[in-house]
């Protein structure tokens, strides 16, 4: 496995893969970049809350404290937002989770309206449903709505601790749920979200679990407990599934996602409390989109970005390109993370310099023993204060490159295809097993 590793990544960096590697990352998504930012104006947010892409790539988000929805071009650029507070046709009245449906109409939760209302594309108004109540077909603070494969409408009807299901015309279907701590039962559920299989996946927010349902109501298991350690919730509010099936859910007590197999086993988190790149407060809504994660940052004002795999790590290195998944890979090990400008420069040379870090780090990640680099240089031409100084020595150590004969090892040279077999071969008798 080391060897084969070894192999791949060396391969990537001078380009001598015949072709993209098949599978999709499982890699934890790392953060790539963020829409918007705290404020009024256009294109910013205050307390962003529901997040979903069109089938343009189009992110569309409800602005909750500015009583609108703000959409977004697949760039990040602003491009038009509508909405505003009050109770008339196409006003809103806080507004949280939203969705697109097969001809990207937009369908949002009205909440203090307590009504869903459906737009066009382009924000236009065309029709809304429901009223302040408890029978059928009424809400109280709907709190999230998603569409199913068939353009029907479920909503999380919060403070009727159920959820409704209707026609894609707001046709009342069925409702199940009810308040109680039972399994099947509710208690002010935010979150809800639709398997391509056609289930009903439920966050029971203030019972800090999820919930899963047949399309018909029939409860299926409920997974997760108050806490903090991998799997356990804390007020559980968006959920979304992804190509590959996962249940990714927004812990916004916990200030991060965590994955899940559709059967509740936890897989991993990310995020984590901050303002920083990367970190989340008070997480929200949530939505795939292929590759990418996009999560609603309520207290950060903005939408953040991770990618689930090739195609959103770096802008030059596209879903597509023949070597995004291996690139993407380097990136999510750690091994490389490119440029600040998110760049990866697929086709430029590889440095010796490079190569030693891209080295060591791998063989850090593949559990080798820890290095500690020598107090005096081995190379005349890599003193103690080069940037790649432990890299380069870690190199020598193991024998993967003992440097020229004039005690030089020429850090900015370009790597040669045939130095870079023998560190590959080398790298790969030193850590097989």
């Amino acid at each position: 496995m080391a060897a084969l590793l070894v192999a791949a990544l060396l391969a990537v960096m001078v380009g001598v893969l015949a072709a993209p590697r098949a599978g999709a990352s499982h890699s934890t998504p790392v953060y790539v970049g963020s829409i918007g930012s705290a404020g009024t104006g256009p294109g910013q947010l205050d307390y962003p809350f529901g997040v979903a892409v069109d089938s343009t790539g189009r992110t569309i988000v409800s602005d909750t404290n500015n009583h609108r929805i703000s959409v977004f071009a697949p760039s990040g650029a602003h491009v038009l937002s509508f909405g505003s507070n009050g109770t008339g046709d196409g006003q809103l009245d806080y507004p949280l989770g939203l969705d697109v449906d097969s001809t990207d109409r937009i369908i949002v939760a009205d909440q203090f309206n307590h009504r869903v209302q459906i737009f066009t594309s382009a924000g236009a108004h065309v029709l809304s449903f429901g009223t302040n109540g408890s029978a059928n077909g009424e809400f109280s603070q709907d709190f999230d709505v998603k569409v199913t494969p068939t353009d029907g409408i479920v909503v999380a009807d919060g403070l009727n601790h159920r959820i409704q299901v209707f026609e894609a015309d707001g046709t009342f279907v069925r409702t199940f749920g009810g308040f109680g701590t039972d399994p099947g039962e509710l208690r002010g559920p935010e979150g809800v979200a639709v398997t391509d299989a056609g289930q009903i996946v439920v966050a029971d927010s203030e019972n800090h679990r999820i919930q899963v349902f047949e399309a018909d109501g029939t409860f299926v298991r409920t997974f997760g407990t108050l806490g903090t350690a991998l799997g356990q919730l804390d007020f559980p509010v968006g959920v979304a599934t992804d190509d590959e099936g996962r249940l990714l859910v927004a812990d916004a007590g916990n200030d991060r996602i965590v994955r899940y197999a559709l059967d509740g086993t936890p897989i991993d988190s990310f995020g984590g409390a901050g303002t920083g790149p990367g970190r989340l407060e008070f997480p929200q809504g949530i939505a795939t989109d292929g590759d990418r994660v996009l999560v609603s940052d309520a207290f950060n004002d903005r939408i953040a970005i991770f990618s689930g795999g090739c195609g959103a790590v770096f802008a030059d290195v596209p879903f597509g390109h023949a070597f995004c998944e291996d690139i993407s890979w380097m990136a999510h090990t750690g091994v490389s993370t490119g440029y600040p400008d998110r760049t990866y420069r697929p086709a430029d040379a590889v440095s010796r310099q490079a190569m030693s870090a891209f080295m060591h780090r791998l063989a850090d990640d593949l559990g080798a023993a820890p290095f500690t680099p020598p107090t005096t240089a081995t190379f005349s031409d890599v003193p103690t204060t080069h940037a790649f100084f432990a890299d380069i020595e870690w190199m020598a150590a193991t024998g993967v490159t003992t440097g020229y004969a004039d005690g030089t090892y020429r850090p900015a040279a370009p790597v040669s295809r045939q130095a870079m077999s023998a560190f590959m071969h080398r790298l790969a008798d030193d850590l097989a097993p």
